[in-house]
């Protein structure tokens, strides 16, 4: 698995290790593995630059995975789905990876796409709508779609890609809209937000990671959505948080205004990982927020205790 220490893919790691998988989780050299600490005897953990091709291929020869989950993404801070030479870089390096996984006759290769693929405007987002890239990130994706569907078609490697509508839960990165209104309202501080107009569809991290490895079991080929099907207006989420925590009066939305690339409803049609798996959400999203406000609780506290673990 690449990028395993990620939001994502420490989740998807914890569940194939309870499965009873072997996991070769790969990062990048001094990269952040916190998410990882509590797995580190239970998986073998392999660094190496997916921009070093070398390394990768001899990784590759070495594990010679029957399964392979490619998350990896390299993203500047900031809005890096606006950097083209880091997309560039990560579809380039993304492709490497994938003809040496071909080579070595990897049987299925699960790889993370996004919603963002998809053209704006279309309402509920089907596997079949439209994509129409509107910035470098979407641009590379669907690129790197085009070009790993062509690999599996001349080789024995399957390809599913896994377009990841908007996720939370605990260890998300704190910029984010959730955790940062969490955060705020724990620190009694306000929470400034836009109006929150906005329509997208919500899905905790720990159901994205069993929709991954549901997928990996199947018999699913080429795209499919991972998402809850269920649009939440923003407003409403922001105000959900604020009643569980009982701090509602340090919510000022409207305060911001919205980025002006930002969609205005992005939610899924996730039929086909519904029927083509036995994927069954665990969290709804008042359960899910509840869990999520805990995790952050806790990892304030701690910070609060020990500065240099503030985030795991």
């Amino acid at each position: 698995m690449t990028g395993a220490g990620g939001f994502v893919g420490s989740s998807l790691t914890r569940l194939l290790v309870e499965a009873g998988c072997k996991v070769h989780a790969v990062v990048r050299p001094g990269g952040d593995i916190r998410r990882l600490s509590a797995l580190r005897d239970q998986i073998s953990l392999l660094e190496a630059d997916l921009f070093d091709l070398t390394a990768i291929c001899s990784i590759v020869q070495q594990v010679r995975p029957e399964l392979c989950f490619h998350l990896a993404w390299h993203l500047d801070k900031g809005n890096g789905q606006l950097n083209f030479e880091a997309n560039s870089a990560s579809l380039v390096s993304s492709l490497q990876l994938a003809t040496c996984l071909a080579k070595t006759e990897c049987r299925r290769l699960i790889v993370t796409g996004s919603c963002l693929e998809y053209k704006r405007g279309l309402g509920y987002l089907r596997e079949t709508s439209a994509t129409e890239p509107w910035s470098p990130y979407a641009a590379a994706k669907i690129a790197l779609y085009t070009m790993l569907t062509a690999l599996a078609s001349t080789s024995a490697m399957e390809l599913a890609w896994a377009r990841l509508f908007y996720l939370y839960g605990p260890g998300e990165d704190e910029r984010r809209l959730v955790p940062s209104v969490i955060r705020s309202l724990l620190r009694g501080e306000t929470a400034k937000t836009t109006p929150g107009g906005q329509v997208y569809d919500y899905l905790h991290v720990e159901d994205a990671a069993a929709a991954l490895w549901a997928i990996a079991q199947s018999e699913i080929c080429g795209p499919v959505n991972i998402g809850s099907g269920i649009p939440v207006v923003v407003k409403d989420l922001i105000i959900r948080i604020g009643q569980i925590m009982d701090r509602e009066d340090l919510l000022q939305i409207g305060q911001l205004h919205y980025r002006g690339d930002e969609p205005m409803f992005v939610c899924a049609d996730n039929q086909i990982l519904r029927t083509g798996t036995q994927w069954i959400p665990r969290f709804d999203l008042f359960e899910g927020l509840e869990q999520t406000i805990r995790w952050w609780r806790a990892s304030e506290s701690l910070a609060f205790r020990q500065p240099e673990l503030a985030h795991s």
